[in-house]
Formats: C-alpha cells, structure tokens, sequence
C-alpha cells in the first residue's frame, strides 16, 4: 500500500489539513473562547446593563400600586447607586470579554495560517509555539458536535494552481458576511435608539405634565438618563463600529471584483496580498460584536445577497467549479501522528476492516442471520459495490433475539473482543447493541458518539452490530413509549458524558453516568419483554437518530423559521419503522427469499428490499452521491445557487476517525 505523503491532484491541501487533530484543537480552543465571551457579554453584562432600568421599573410600579409617600426619594438613591456599581461592574467585564475575545483571534489567526498557508503577521501574530499550546488545552473541554472537521459545507475549486485562489474567495467569504452582517446590524441598533429616545421624550412629558395632586412614583428624568448611559453608550458605540466595518468592507469587495486579472497575475506578491487579506479578516473580528442569532442566520439562507456576492467572487477567481471530493479511499487521508508523512489513506483502514467482515462471516457460519447496514448497505448497493470513501467503520445488523447467540460465537476468539453495554462498563447505551473489536489494533483517538471514550477498555477497529426488535403494539404507541421513556433520559445521558469531558473529567459526572445508565438498560429489558408487534421492526431503543423527521406541508413551516428548525434538529428521533417483509420477508411460514449482495469482492446478506430500508433512513435520493458540480446544485427557477444544508445537501465526514496509530500496534505498546 502506497502512502499518502504524494497528495492527489483532486483533493485540495486545505481539505486536508481541515482534518489534522492540531488544526481542529485550534478550531476548538477558539470556540471555547468566544462562547465564553458572548455568554459573559449576553448574560452579565446585559444584566449589569439592564439593572438599573429593571429597578426603575419595579420600583415605580411597586410605588403607584401601594402609594408610599417616600417612594419617589428612595427610588431615586436606589436607581444612582445601581447605574454608578453597573458602570463600574462593566468596566471590569468589558475587560475580561476583551480578553477571551483576543484570545479567540490568535486562535482564529493561527488557524488560518496553518489550513491556508498565510504568512504570520510579525508584529501581533507573534505568538510562540508554547503559548499557542497553552491556549489549546482547553480544547478537551469543547465536545465535537460533529462540525470540526469540514468547512461548513464550503466549496473550492481543485485546479492544480487554485491554492492561492481558494484563499482568497475564503477570506472574501468573511469580509463579504461582515460587510452583510453590519449593514443590516447597524439599522437595527439605529432603529433601537431611535425608539429610545421617542420612549425618553414620551417619560419626560408624563414626568413634566402630570398634575401634582395625582401621586405617581417616578425617576427623576435625569437619574433614568443615568440609568440608561450604559445601554446608550453601548448603542451608539455599536452603531459607529457597524458604519466603519460596512464602508471598509465595501470598499474591499469593490477593490478585489474590479481587480481581479491583476490580483491573480501578480503572483510575485502572493503572500502579501493574502497577508493583506487576512490583516483586514482579524480586524472584523477583533472589532466583531454579539450579533443576534437571528440576524446571522438571517445571511446563511438560500436567496440572500451574501451568496450572490460571494459566488460573484468565486466566478472570476476559480478555474475549476468542481466540488472537491476524495473520489476514491486513497485520497480520504487520516493523521497519523507515529508516520513520518503524518496521514494513512482510508484504504488501508479498508483493508483490515474487510478482512474482518470476512472473518467474522466464517466465526458465525450461517448460525445467526445478519445483513449489511447503514453506510455500508449503501456502499453495496452503489456503483463498485465497495467502502463509501469517508466510511470508516462496518454497519451489519442482527434480530434482537440472536443478540446473545451472536455474542456466544466470538467468546473464545483470540482475534476479536466483544463490546457491549455489560462487557465495557462506559460504553454508552445510546450506542449501537454491540461492537466487534480487533484486538491488535489500537487507532481511534476520539469519537463523537461517546464522549466517555477514553475510558474504552478496548479502543480497536471495530464493526458496529445494530439490533432490530419487534415493536410495541403499534407504530405510533411505540413511538409514544420511546418517546416517554427513552427520549428524554437518553439526552440526560448524553448531557452527562458531556459534563464529564467538559469539566475536566468530574467524578460525579461519571458517578451520574452510571446511575442513569442501570436506569436506561432496566427499561430497556422491559420493553424487549414486552414488544408484540412483528409487523414492523425498529432499532432497539438505545440507538437513536438526532434530529425529528418532518413530512409534508409542515416541513416547509419548520424550514422556514430558524427557531422551529433548530428546535426539531435538537430532538431525537425514537424510531424508524421498517416493514417486516423489507427486512426479512415471510417469516411467519419459517421460509425467508434469502437475498446477498456483493460487497467488496464476497457474497453477504442484505434486507430483501434495500430500496426501502435505505430511504426510510437516508431519504429516497440514497443512490446519489451527495457530492455533485457545483452548477448542478443550481436552482434554474430563482438563479440562486442551493446552500448545503442538513436536508439538501448531505455531505459525510469522518463519524468517527481522528487520528490513527498503526493498525498492527499491539495494545501493551500503545499504552
């Protein structure tokens, strides 16, 4: 087997590089940072801000209702002291968000001249390999979320010579979102004050014209002024750096559209134009404020101005709009710290895992029935009936009544160990029934499916064995059981191994881990004793997909409004119901259509109906490959480019690989 240290032409460095743990330690340490300087800015310093006016309020609604004729005198102390303590409180705060923010940048800049090969600035990106270091520690505490290794769906051009292009349309991306972003932001905060001052002017009537005879407690309009300095201060300063940040990234937009022959013919200045580039990039963001969700979000729908411009870009730098993909497993490159080329091509992970799918056919001997699943039913079934390039694991599924007749046959093998909910004590019962380990393998470094990893007793290749049980009376009492009794105790798991990592390997995370886990396998026990229903199987209810799958017209509804989107792709799903027939046929007269499929050179069974059984989990456009020409992914009728999203453009990275050791490493060396 070749190695990978000769890139392919048709995989770009920055992919690449995307996927080195160092460079995603980075990704992750900066986002550690920033949300902490945005929950210190959202939560305290708006509260610290807001205190004073909260107090106002209160009191002078506590005053009129009770009438107390010393209200108005206490009120107005009580009002100066709090707005005079919430400046000084501010200060203090406005300084450690400073801090935590700058700390995200030296981040944000050292990743960006790792991925993209950006000279460091010398004067302030003078950071030394020991401090960077000491700013990613905190990286352990950040869990994956599945989102560290791709650039957010991003796409790039793979001539040969489009290194420096591609550079330049990712820096343009975020200048072109700043300039988006600000300009919309700053007629918000212009709207904000200009409602402030008409409420102001509305106190100072009420105050001025209201009889004296008629007792009202009420903030003398000076103190209210007082008490509003900050949040004004905070207004107008957001409104000057929103103004600023728009005109300078316009002007930059004009500057790099109106140049572009030149800028890409010059190619003795490269690193300074990028350099350039990058200088004004860490200046949007070290001037960055909180913006709203909402109003971010606002710029990553399909139809915004942001991609018409972005794509305008992109359209005069690019030579190539191919989407760049690994095409085959040797381009999909894993790191490899203990090689001297520092990555292992997918294809050698390919390799052991099929020889294990092999062996594992022989140890069963047609004893228990089991079937490809999952990505590698798909590879099956695609054209060359192999590995799916980014796959890294084996999917086979079995009948939930053979679990422990299939566990029986690998219990004296001295290839393979067993991994399951009573074998390993940390194995999470949110995973899969069971997984085949390879004892002489010691490679995966981190997983995104358990965060209680490192604690693994075995961390081998392995294959994941999914169960499939009858159900509970019917589809929808089922889902209405799981829903009840696995749902919600299944995120409180999930919560908890989070906990555990996150706060620095807690002891009592892991002790609340425990606990919940007999919780969930007692009643998991009890629903396999008391599913009745063959008519449809489902998995067992300890795996669960993220994400509840909406249909029809309410499917528009929920993508068309940020906060219900993101409200059902943060529920789980209980189950997919597949029919009994698709999976196993006509069991009940003790005859199955027995069908197999190839799959990497040998015969193994698949369900009868695999059309069906896929669709039902990967929607019914499975057979495709989700990477496609970027003008293909068109949208003729509006003449706007389609963004990828979670459900219209489906693009697999690694679910769990993240650095690899060799794959012959026995387990006493690796320890």
């Amino acid at each position: 087997m070749g190695t990978a240290s000769k890139k392919s032409d048709k995989m770009h460095d920055i992919l690449i590089a995307t996927h080195m743990k160092e460079n995603i330690d980075i990704l992750k340490a900066r986002d550690y940072y920033f949300d902490k300087a945005r929950k210190q800015n959202n939560t305290f310093r708006k509260l610290c801000l807001l205190t004073p006016i909260l107090i106002s309020i209160i009191g002078m609604f506590v005053g009129t209702i009770f009438d107390f004729s010393d209200t108005d005198e206490w009120l107005d102390i009580l009002v100066g002291i709090a707005a005079i303590t919430a400046f000084a409180f501010d200060l203090y705060l406005q300084k450690s968000i400073d801090d935590n923010m700058e700390k995200s940048n030296i981040l944000r800049e050292e990743y960006d001249c790792k991925v993209l090969g950006i000279k460091k600035n010398g004067f302030y990106g003078n950071n030394s390999e020991e401090e960077i270091d000491e700013l990613k520690k905190v990286s352990r505490l950040v869990p994956d979320m599945s989102k560290y290794e791709v650039w957010y769906r991003e796409t790039f051009s793979k001539a040969k010579d489009d290194n420096f292009s591609n550079a330049i349309c990712l820096a343009m991306d975020n200048t072109i979102y700043t300039y988006h972003i600000y300009k919309d932001f700053k007629r918000q905060i212009r709207n904000q004050m200009i409602l402030l001052g008409v409420g102001f002017l509305l106190y100072l009537a009420w105050f001025e014209f209201t009889p004296d005879d008629y007792y009202v407690a009420m903030v003398t309009p000076f103190l209210l002024f007082v008490s509003l300095f900050d949040v004004v201060k905070e207004l107008i300063e957001s409104y000057i750096v929103s103004r600023d940040l728009e005109k300078s990234n316009e002007k930059l937009i004009k500057y790099v559209k109106t140049n572009a022959k030149e800028i890409l013919s010059n190619k003795s200045e490269r690193d300074i134009l990028l350099r350039s580039l990058e200088d004004i990039v860490y200046n949007n963001r070290a001037k960055s404020m909180f913006i709203p969700r909402k109003t971010r979000n606002k710029f990553l729908k399909n139809g915004n101005p942001y991609y018409r411009d972005l794509d305008e870009i992109k359209n005069l730098y690019w030579k190539e709009k191919d989407l760049v993909k690994p095409e085959s497993s040797e381009e999909f490159l894993i790191p490899c710290p203990e090689k001297e080329n520092k990555t292992m091509q997918m294809s050698e992970v390919h390799k052991e895992l099929s020889y294990m799918l092999k062996d594992i056919k022989d140890i069963i001997g047609g004893e228990v029935e089991f079937l490809l699943d999952g990505g590698t039913l798909i590879g099956a079934k695609r054209d060359g009936n192999t590995f799916l390039p980014w796959d890294d694991d084996i999917d086979i599924s079995i009948k939930s009544k053979d679990a422990e007749k299939f566990i029986e046959k690998f219990k004296d093998q001295d290839k393979y160990v067993i991994q399951d909910y009573g074998s390993e004590e940390y194995y999470s019962p949110r995973l899969s029934r069971l997984r085949i380990r390879k004892k002489d393998t010691q490679y995966i470094v981190d997983e995104k499916d358990s965060e209680l990893y490192p604690l693994y007793g075995n961390r081998g290749l392995f294959i994941d064995v999914y169960a499939y049980s009858p159900i509970y009376k019917n589809k929808y009492i089922d889902y209405m059981y799981r829903m009840f009794f696995f749902c919600r105790l299944h995120k409180r798991i999930r919560k908890v191994e989070i906990e555990w990592k996150t706060k620095d390997r807690d002891p009592k995370a892991l002790a609340e881990f425990k606990r919940l886990k007999g919780i969930y396998l007692e009643r998991y026990r009890h629903y396999l004793d008391i599913v009745d229903c063959e008519d449809y199987y489902a998995y067992e209810p300890c795996y669960m997909e993220p994400g509840l799958k909406i249909k029809g017209w309410l499917n528009k509804v929920v993508n068309d409004h940020d906060t219900l989107k993101d409200f059902f792709a943060n529920q789980l799903n209980p189950a997919i119901y597949i029919e009994k027939k698709a999976l196993y046929g006509d069991t009940d007269s003790g005859t199955r259509n027995y069908k197999e499929s190839v799959f990497n050179g040998e015969s193994f069974g698949v369900p009868l109906d695999e059309n069906e059984v896929l669709s039902a989990y990967y929607g019914g456009n499975w057979i495709k490959s989700p990477y496609k020409r970027i003008d293909d992914l068109k949208d003729y009728e509006s003449n706007e480019f389609i963004r990828y999203s979670a459900d219209t453009f489906d693009a697999s990275n690694y679910k769990h690989i993240k650095a690899v050791h060799d794959l012959s490493v026995k387990n006493e060396k690796a320890k």
